[in-house]
């Protein structure tokens, strides 16, 4: 039997998807002409028109609003050299024009205080932006400079210079560049219960304008990005707290298979298991915590011939050497030592599994 086949039909039922199709095309056209004239905006370009955000480091949140202060650039507007280290250096400061910031109390434990700046900008010229920062110490009502961190530290200003940390978006060839400024850093000695005030100076060469220059501070480092949970090693503790559950895992696994089946089995899987308890407890950042808390439960798993102990072990294995690449940038020698001994352990434990588990 066979089915008949209509022509006319065929061709009207053509002429309607034709139809359809250009109809479609006439739709979509726009928007792909559109998406594709326009250009997405640089990273520079992003920042250039609005700060990014800022986090602490320890907590792994936003940095606080109150720590932050957008400094006007007409209130800096100054061609004088900048200061150098000197005895006066707070008289220096505040000669010519500079920006004062209102005094703030900030609660450390730490005795640190960072101070973080970034900027942005246009300029017409190869000169470069220099910007100097004094913190100031009120003890008694009296403002004296406070002391760098380190013990190679030196003076009290916090000098800094597009000549380093900048990034440069051409807008006409050898003529035009915006910029954006970031990641300059330095660390302060303060006291506990420490009253802060701070003095920004800036020697601005002519035909560069600032689009915004942002001062932040905090008791730990400051950072521009969200750091991996995996590479943080705050509030560890919590997670190792699960190898409180181990003995109850091999009670209830006892239970299931009825006792071990293999001496060998149990006496590798044992002292696999111990290696990894141990180093769950005496690593602190996260991946390397988490990662040998699950290889701990899968060399349990060995002493009873389960071949779960694979699946998990692969688990953590993984975990560590992927995120373990991440940390230490790369496959080098920081990366194999952490990793070897974890691989070789997998590779003795399954050539050494029974053939017929």
């Amino acid at each position: 039997m066979f089915i008949q086949v209509d022509a006319e039909s065929n061709k009207t039922a053509l002429k309607h998807y034709l139809t359809a199709f250009i109809f479609l095309l006439i739709i979509i056209s726009p928007f792909a002409i559109y998406l594709v004239s326009c250009t997405p905006e640089s990273e520079i370009e992003q920042h250039f028109k609005i700060p990014p955000n800022l986090y602490n480091s320890e907590s792994n949140t936003l940095l606080d609003s109150n720590l932050q202060w957008l400094i006007p650039p007409q209130q800096i507007q100054n061609h004088n050299t900048i200061p150098e280290i000197s005895e006066s250096v707070l008289n220096e400061m505040t000669e010519g024009q500079y920006w004062s910031s209102t005094p703030i109390t900030l609660q450390n434990q730490s005795d640190q205080l960072y101070i973080h700046i970034d900027f942005a900008g246009q300029q017409q010229t190869r000169k470069d932006l220099e910007i100097s920062v004094l913190p100031l110490c009120i003890v008694h009502e009296k403002e004296t400079p406070c002391m760098k961190a380190g013990l190679n530290a030196s003076g009290q200003l916090f000098n800094i210079s597009t000549q380093k940390n900048t990034q440069y978006h051409t807008l006409e060839t050898n003529k035009s560049w915006i910029f954006y400024g970031h990641e300059f850093q330095e660390n302060y000695i303060i006291p506990p219960q420490a009253t802060l005030k701070f003095l920004v100076k800036a020697n601005i060469p002519e035909h560069l304008t600032l689009q915004w220059l942002r001062l932040s501070i905090s008791t730990s480092p400051i950072v521009e990005k969200q750091q991996n949970f995996m590479l943080m090693t705050q509030n560890s503790m919590k997670i190792k707290y699960a190898l409180a559950l181990l003995p109850l895992f091999i009670l209830s696994l006892m239970h299931i298979f009825q006792g071990f089946e293999s001496l060998r089995n149990l006496s590798i899987g044992a002292l696999s298991a111990l290696l990894f308890a141990i180093n769950t407890i005496i690593w602190d950042i996260h991946y390397m915590v988490i990662g040998c808390l699950i290889l701990c439960f899968a060399s349990v798993f060995y002493c009873f011939e389960s071949r779960y102990y694979r699946l998990l072990y692969l688990t953590g294995y993984l975990l560590i050497a992927g995120y373990s690449q991440q940390y230490y940038g790369g496959f080098n020698k920081h990366f194999f030592t952490q990793t070897s001994l974890i691989l070789l352990i997998g590779l003795l434990m399954f050539y050494l599994e029974p053939k017929d588990s």
